[in-house]
């Protein structure tokens, strides 16, 4: 990727090419989006928000465009490139005058916790006619299955629709953060290895959110166990708590490997288990979740080096 960040800091043209074709990709196969994003932030974290806004801009014009060759929307690749470039190159703005990776973390974080609000309390029209539109889709795939002979119970999947609907603000909210915090580290990297090789190891090692951010992801999880809406709007703001504590884990283990086993091959094996966590065993993420809360009172990079 070092070859990829290096020519887009070749030039504007240069950067607003590279982000309009990976934004424009993005829109059939979201994770390439994650590319436009982080290029985005590199180039404003190392010439600012102008140079930032210039590229965003730039990359919405020539998206649309590729979009009207293509016989498709014009629209679409425009606004999903501005709600792309345009957090993401806040936050690394962010980033770039404080130098500090925690406190843009938690201001991510906070910026998801009022997705969440604003979808709770002035979006459950789009949310209902979210869940209308994709039971119609479901119902057609279902149909089309049951003719194939394949059973499929109708009356859990409207339950599975039903809660997707009520957990559709905290989904959201998560998806943002992560996908914000994945695309400022992956900038963040990107400009080390240009321009401070070394430098970005040690800033993620050293991430620390801190017990203020404990504290009140703390109070989030006990609300969240309170009956009633108000117990379900805090428990939708859970998944941002555990976005936020996945990522002190892995500084942990990013700190821990460097230190001790000092392998790319362990740091391989530990997304492995990151990607087993997400998709495949729940608890061994909530394993990883717990214990970069606990880093917060437990300091387990400090007691490693006092053992070695």
């Amino acid at each position: 990727m070092r070859g990829y960040a290096a020519y887009l800091m070749r030039g504007r043209l240069q950067a607003i090419a590279l982000v309009a074709m990976t934004a424009y990709l993005g829109l059939f196969f979201s994770p390439i989006s994650y590319l436009a994003g982080a290029a985005v932030a590199l180039v404003t974290l190392r010439l600012g928000t102008k140079e930032g806004t210039i590229v965003v801009a730039g990359s919405a014009v020539a998206i649309a465009l590729m979009g009207m060759l293509a016989s498709h929307h014009p629209a679409h690749g425009l606004v999903h490139m501005l709600m792309l470039g345009i957090p993401v190159m806040m936050m690394a703005q962010l980033l770039r005058q404080t130098v500090s990776l925690p406190l843009t973390f938690q201001t991510v974080a906070l910026i998801g916790v009022v997705i969440v609000l604003t979808i709770e309390f002035f979006g459950q029209t789009w949310v209902d006619e979210w869940r209308i539109q994709f039971e119609q889709i479901i119902g057609a795939a279902l149909e089309a299955a049951s003719q194939q002979g394949s059973g499929v119970n109708q009356a859990e999947l409207k339950e599975v629709m039903q809660l997707l609907g009520e957990k559709m603000s905290g989904i959201l909210g998560a998806v943002f953060v992560f996908s914000q915090l994945v695309m400022l580290l992956l900038a963040r990297n990107w400009q080390a290895k240009l321009y401070n090789p070394g430098g970005f190891s040690q800033e993620f090692q050293g991430l620390k959110l801190g017990k203020t951010a404990a504290y009140i992801s703390l109070v989030i999880l006990l609300a969240g166990t309170l009956p009633g809406e108000t117990g379900e709007l805090f428990s939708n703001m859970l998944g941002i708590v555990m976005v936020l504590f996945l990522m002190q884990f892995l500084a942990i283990a990013h700190a821990v490997i460097a230190h001790v086993a000092k392998s790319d091959g362990w740091l391989a094996a530990l997304y492995v288990l990151v990607v087993i966590g997400l998709f495949a065993f729940p608890p061994l993420l909530l394993v990883m979740v717990l214990t970069g809360f606990a880093d917060v009172w437990v300091d387990f990079r400090n007691h490693i080096k006092k053992q070695s």
